[in-house]
């Protein structure tokens, strides 16, 4: 059995959370265990730059080729393993992207 994932992908441990659905566009590709950032109108987008807000980690894959979907299932809490960036985490510190040093699924603490 081959099994390919994600770099950096969060994978959910312990669940805390029901998944909340968010709205994404119908031609996107989300992967099950991305980091999605915060966004008006609970919008799924990917984070795709450094310090964006933490929203939450895509619960299952949604493929752009599944045009009759129109929403995608983020955990907002829960326990997951996630890759931290070059600058390190601090435990109970609030966290953001670090995609400048890193992947966008890396995490670091946030300058609150």
């Amino acid at each position: 059995m081959l099994l390919i994932t994600m770099a950096d992908e969060h994978i959910l441990k312990i669940e805390t959370h029901i998944p909340v659905n968010f709205t994404c566009a119908t031609g996107t590709t989300i992967e099950k265990g991305a980091m999605c950032k915060m966004t008006d109108g609970m919008v799924a987008i990917k984070s795709d730059g450094d310090t964006d807000i933490v929203a939450g980690v895509v619960q299952s894959e949604k493929l752009a080729a599944e045009t009759s979907q129109n929403s995608v299932s983020i955990y907002e809490g829960g326990y997951f393993t996630a890759v931290a960036g070059v600058a390190g985490v601090t435990f109970g510190k609030a966290l953001i992207t670090d995609s400048s040093t890193s992947s966008e699924n890396r995490l670091v603490d946030a300058d609150v």
